[in-house]
């Protein structure tokens, strides 16, 4: 009886495991799923890139810092914040870009992680359209603070069914699992394309560089067409409008408040727009807030005496378009013209930045990358 039963159970479960075997293969092999968050952020000099848990940085970010030792310096944001890296600054620092999507998001971060972990000076970046209400509005809980538990180590249903059809789709094959590399990357998307998290948390775009450098056109926003359909539509976070939220202002006080109750020195800038998209927002007409946004915030970071630069335009750090990811993303060379213009008007981010930033402008490896890693 109880052999019938093993039998049948047999019976069953092997369809299931020859139909699950391949993806498990796949999302193992290439550190895709399955791996634990402490593991990975133990790896030196890796390169996380996920091509179906894009949520799991969330978790990474927040992990890192409950975790690792206190972090003196720590850029904080959207992925407008990604660029910064880890050589640029002489002292320890990590990059919690990815993080925040809403201008409510900050506060609840740190709250979320130890309060003897909270760095001395914050690099925070503040997106525009964090101001603008018909963008969020505030008042529906549109964001999911989800840092702690958005990690997922196993596939779901839907990660399957996506790996079965790019291995039909022949995006990849099984020998990605036994591709030898140099530097550990971890996840589809960085054995794949070279896209992903170093360890300092900041963001490697590899084949999208390669890509802009070989002026291939098949890239998502070349010549920003991308970004300007957004313009045109008024979507995906080009939404119109005229003033600023004042819940926002609200929000900003209020995290602002939090900060100085702490003792976190705060630096915060309007991250850049490549100059062809403001050009197009600005010939729209439908995007007044934006010019409002430094004006009309300045006085609350005085208030607390922080700093607020405004960096909307790329060549307000004297940087161009040529540097530019895409229509809203500089590239590394153009963060590290941010730190240096900030330098140039005394900022307190002088403290912590190396003494000789300047000149690694002249051993760039090419328009968007400074450092060789």
């Amino acid at each position: 009886m109880i052999t019938k039963f093993i039998r049948k159970i047999i019976f069953f479960t092997i369809p299931i495991l020859i139909i699950l075997s391949p993806p498990v293969l796949i999302l193992f092999g290439t550190g895709e799923n399955y791996l634990d968050s402490e593991k990975l952020n133990s790896s030196e000099k890796s390169i996380i890139g996920y091509a179906y848990n894009q949520n799991n940085y969330r978790h990474l970010k927040w992990s890192k810092l409950n975790i690792s030792p206190k972090f003196r310096v720590i850029s904080l944001g959207s992925s407008r914040v990604l660029q910064f890296r880890e050589n640029m600054f002489n002292a320890s620092f990590y990059n919690a870009g990815y993080t925040i999507s809403s201008i409510a998001d900050f506060k609840p971060f740190l709250e979320s992680i130890s309060n003897a972990k909270y760095p001395e000076y914050l690099i925070l970046g503040l997106d525009q359209w964090m101001f603008n209400e018909n963008w969020d509005d505030l008042q529906g809980g549109n964001f999911i603070r989800d840092w702690e538990s958005s990690f997922k180590k196993y596939p779901s249903i839907g990660t399957i069914k996506k790996v079965y059809s790019d291995l039909l789709n022949r995006k990849y094959s099984f020998n990605i699992i036994r591709n030898k590399r140099g530097i550990t990357k971890i996840g589809l998307n960085a054995i794949l394309n070279g896209n992903g998290l170093r360890s300092d948390g900041s963001m490697l775009y590899g084949n999208i560089i390669e890509k802009l450098l070989n002026g291939d056109t098949d890239l998502g926003d070349y010549n920003y067409l991308d970004t300007f359909e957004r313009i045109d539509n008024g979507n995906r976070r080009f939404q119109y409008g005229s003033n600023l939220n004042i819940e926002a202002k609200k929000e900003l006080e209020l995290f602002l408040n939090f900060c100085a109750s702490n003792d976190i020195k705060v630096i915060a800038f309007l991250p850049p727009f490549a100059d062809k998209v403001i050009e197009k927002m600005k010939k729209k007409g439908k995007y007044d807030y934006i010019s409002k946004i430094h004006s009309e915030i300045s006085p609350i970071f005085q208030k607390y005496d922080y700093e607020i630069f405004d960096f909307s335009s790329v060549t307000s750090c004297k940087s161009d378009d040529t540097e530019t990811i895409d229509g809203f993303h500089g590239g590394e060379v153009t963060y590290l013209k941010i730190l240096l213009k900030m330098i140039e008007q005394n900022s307190v981010v002088n403290r912590v930045v190396k003494a000789d930033l300047k000149s690694d402008l002249i051993s760039i490896q090419n328009r968007y990358l400074v450092y060789e890693y």
